[in-house]
Formats: structure tokens, sequence, C-alpha cells
């Protein structure tokens, strides 16, 4: 009977492992920037015409937390663009939106839609800072835009007069209802 010899076998696991972890972090992540999905977000992440479209584009990986009484608490890991809240005024209203954001990997926006359809930034990558904004009357979106964007963000709205605020809509598709973590 042939005696099994553990110590090869263990250093050819480790062998194998070790380069599939160097594959995993070095090689797979260059594939994965040339498939055409990853091309399709890319153009979309920098074009502010479809940033502002009515209608969302998204691969989400996971989106898990909250979105209500005026605060966002999520934890994400998507490509594309993602309403997460509408707001409609009759009139010019000024708001204040607190926010953070910790982005691991990836491109992230956070951005405001217009109801002229302007888009504007309201913060790029990681960031903690609180922003005044006057909304026109009509409907205003506000949309997380990512590629390949993993991280969390919370944020509240703060209007200054509640009642020139008809609306103030959390969207809440494809979020899993739990606490999100934010550091």
């Amino acid at each position: 009977m042939k005696k099994i010899n553990f110590k090869l076998i263990l250093v050819c696991i480790i062998a194998i492992c070790t380069l599939i972890l160097v594959w995993y972090v070095t090689i797979k992540p260059l594939f994965l920037n040339k498939t055409p999905e990853f091309e399709t977000y890319n153009k979309l992440f920098n074009n502010n015409n479809k940033i502002a479209l009515n209608s969302d584009s998204y691969s989400i990986i996971s989106k898990t937390g909250t979105n209500k009484d005026k605060k966002t608490d999520l934890k994400f890991e998507f490509s594309g663009t993602d309403t997460i809240w509408e707001i409609e005024t009759m009139k010019e209203t000024k708001v204040t939106i607190d926010l953070k954001s910790k982005i691991e990997n990836g491109k992230f926006k956070l951005v405001l839609i217009t109801p002229s359809n302007d888009v504007i930034n309201l913060c790029n990558k990681s960031a903690k800072k609180s922003k005044s904004i006057t909304l026109k009357p009509g409907k205003s979106k506000i949309k997380i835009v990512g590629l390949s964007a993993k991280g969390t963000l919370s944020l509240e709205i703060k209007p200054t007069n509640e009642k020139e605020i008809l609306h103030l809509t959390p969207i809440t598709k494809g979020i899993e209802e739990n606490k999100a973590e934010t550091k």
C-alpha cells in the first residue's frame, strides 16, 4: 500500500488557493471592466441626459437599509442610476440635505434632478456635508449614480418650510429592509 504524502497535498492546495486569490484580485477585474454591461454603465455615469431620464437603469448586487421619514441609510453595491427620493413643490422651496457617503470601490455620485431635467451634483465619492438647495416648482428627484460602486450613504432632507412641499416620497424599490451600517 502506498503512503500518502500529506505535506505535498497541503503545499499543492496552498499553491492553488494562492493562484486563485491572485487571479481574483488582479486579473478578474480587468475582464469585468471590458464587458458590454460595464461599458453601458460607464457611458451612463457621465451622461447627464441619461441620468435625468424618468426611468432608472441599474444592476444591483446588493442594496440594504431604510428610506423613510426624510432619512436614508443605505449600504449598496451597484452600477447605474436609481431614484431614491421624489420631492414635489408648489413654489420655490429651500431644502437642506445633510449627507454622509463612504465609498469603498468604484465611482459614485448623488445627484438632484430638477423639474427642467437639470442635473445638480450633490456629492462625488466619499463625503460628509450639508448642502442647501432651492428647489423649483414641480417634481425633483434625488438619484444615486454608480459604476461598480460599493459603499454606504446616509442623508436627511430638511425642508425650510414644510407647507411648501406637496410630496416628499421615498422610493424604496429593491431595498432589503434592515438597517444599513454606516460609519
